[in-house]
């Protein structure tokens, strides 16, 4: 019995934030039909993306916090209500101040929906399972954005932009619903861990393996926003060829995420996965800065093939805080990564605009693994 309640809660927690994810990559295959109807810049176009993150930046903590003191359910409810709202403020947008508010609202509940979601699967699957069930878990960001960057192209050519957005919200109230039903909370097993835990915000490998996520959240996000419209723009390939190639740091996921996640518990090297994803990638996105198709095609499949860090860094954060502070590690974790989101999209689209050949853009993603890079390689953890 608690075998299955362990996946139930497991598939409850991936439809959670599988939801949000949808609705934030919903936008991108939308950003030609929005720059021309309301005549928006690169920068600009991008800022609607950045704004999902911008309130991530400031609610992740205090997510993990509430999550903590209020329980999972609560804030987990809440949470889905928000983004249900964002995303239908967007649908009905008619100008790009609509457009903006709805984002941001959607990034309010973004926040509090990943931190959830996320807390839920150390409190009940074990750390010798956690790297396979992080493996399980992650799989809702590429999954939602190879769905979206594959399907909502066409959905986009046939029905027009706010399409995507209805479905977003369509997708967002099922999970909401979905997560009533099906959730249960854990009780807390350790009252003295509840009485410190706040002492975990202090925990300074917590917060360095934060900044690596945030500096690898800075590149994967800016690669998806803007890797489509650029090999349209810019290299000439066929939009729904290019919007393949703009999810390829995804695709293959679906097969790496729980197959690294399970190496990594068998290996004891989760700092190894790491820091060999991170330069794997850095040396992709510097690769297609200067490589035209046919050959451009190779660096991103080499990308495709890097990007398997989630996993491992997941992990960690349950071997470097106790499983019960878990909400608060992964506030920690989505502080960095919204506040890379928020800086990616918008800075890559402004150095679009100053160099419109795009090369530059794409070494700007390179220089943030780099860094992720240089960072992971002082980790502590194993």
């Amino acid at each position: 019995m608690k075998f299955r309640l362990e996946w139930m809660i497991l598939a409850v927690a991936f439809l959670m934030t599988f939801s949000f994810f949808f609705a934030l990559q919903s936008y991108p295959p939308a950003i030609p039909q929005v720059m021309e109807e309301f005549g928006l810049s690169h920068a600009e176009a991008g800022t609607l993306m950045s704004l999902v993150n911008l309130a991530g930046i400031f609610l992740a903590l205090p997510a993990g916090m509430l999550s903590f003191r209020w329980g999972l359910r609560r804030v987990g409810a809440l949470s889905l209500v928000i983004c249900c709202a964002g995303s239908l403020i967007t649908f009905l947008g008619t100008s790009f101040p609509q457009l903006a508010v709805g984002r941001t609202i959607l990034g309010i509940g973004g926040a509090m929906t990943i931190v959830s979601g996320f807390s839920m699967v150390p409190l009940w699957f074990p750390k010798e399972r956690g790297g396979m069930a992080m493996g399980i878990k992650a799989l809702d960001l590429p999954i939602a954005t190879v769905l979206a960057l594959n399907l909502l192209p066409y959905v986009v050519a046939g029905y027009g932009w706010r399409t995507c957005f209805a479905i977003s919200t369509a997708l967002l109230l099922a999970a909401t619903f979905a997560f009533l039903l099906l959730f249960r909370e854990k009780p807390n097993e350790n009252e003295k861990e509840k009485e410190s835990a706040f002492s975990g915000l202090r925990n300074g490998q917590m917060w360095l393996l934060g900044l690596v996520w945030g500096l690898i959240s800075t590149a994967t996000l800016s690669y998806t926003t803007w890797a489509g419209p650029f090999f349209i723009e810019v290299r000439n390939v066929p939009t729904n060829l290019a919007f393949f190639m703009g999810s390829i740091t995804y695709i293959t996921l679906i097969v790496l995420n729980p197959l690294i996640g399970t190496l990594s518990d068998r290996s004891d090297r989760r700092k190894a996965f790491i820091m060999a994803s991170t330069a794997l990638m850095g040396c992709a996105y510097a690769l297609i800065s200067s490589l035209s198709v046919p050959l451009l095609f190779l660096p991103v499949a080499m990308l495709g093939l890097s990007t398997f860090y989630a996993p491992p860094l997941f992990a960690s954060v349950s071997e470097i805080l106790p499983k019960e502070r878990a909400s608060l590690g992964f506030s920690i974790l989505f502080t960095c990564s919204f506040a890379g989101y928020f800086v990616g999209p918008t800075l890559v689209g402004y150095t679009k605009d100053l160099f419109p050949s795009g090369g530059p853009s794409f070494l700007t993603m390179a220089v943030f693994c780099f860094l992720a890079l240089l960072c992971a390689g002082r980790l502590k953890t194993r």
